[in-house]
């Protein structure tokens, strides 16, 4: 069992590595790349050519916190804030977004599977919340309402809120 729990562990470092090493190589190469290079040529597409060099420092922060443990739960926020822009980025300009996608599940799953009990929280408060509007939405009448139809929650006048 222990040699289990050792491949789980591996696997976990191995998937784990993949988007921050995708994030480090693309903000070294919008770092590093020729003015006349593709990444400035597209950024220049955008209108983003001035921020190329912030962007790519970002891009390194990124890759950095999400790929040390201590620091991925910020790193995963961090990933997903920039993957959202860069998903609305390509949608605006029509462009492919599968890449983007794919980045975001395989961000998900590897927060997950690093940080269980962070994403078990967010599930509880989900699940709390929609009960507890289910429970004062959703209020039925069987005295005043013969319908079978919600009702909406009343005051103690009488008024509905």
């Amino acid at each position: 069992m222990k040699s289990l729990n050792t491949k789980y562990k591996l696997l976990i470092w191995v998937l784990a590595s993949v988007v921050p090493l995708i994030f480090l190589s693309h903000g070294m190469l919008l770092l590093f790349a020729g003015p006349h290079s593709h990444m400035h040529t597209q950024f220049a597409d955008y209108g983003l050519l001035k921020w190329v060099i912030l962007i790519g420092f970002w891009e390194l922060l990124v890759g950095i916190l999400f790929f040390i443990p201590k620091t991925s739960r910020i790193g995963y926020v961090l990933t997903m804030l920039h993957l959202v822009g860069m998903f609305l980025l390509q949608l605006s300009h029509e462009q492919s977004v599968g890449l983007t996608l794919y980045l975001m599940i395989l961000s998900t799953g590897i927060n997950y599977l690093r940080n269980p009990p962070m994403l078990k929280q967010i599930n509880e408060k989900v699940v709390n919340n929609s009960k507890k509007y289910k429970k004062e939405d959703r209020i039925k009448s069987s005295t005043n309402n013969t319908s079978g139809r919600y009702r909406l929650p009343t005051t103690n006048d009488g008024s509905s809120t």
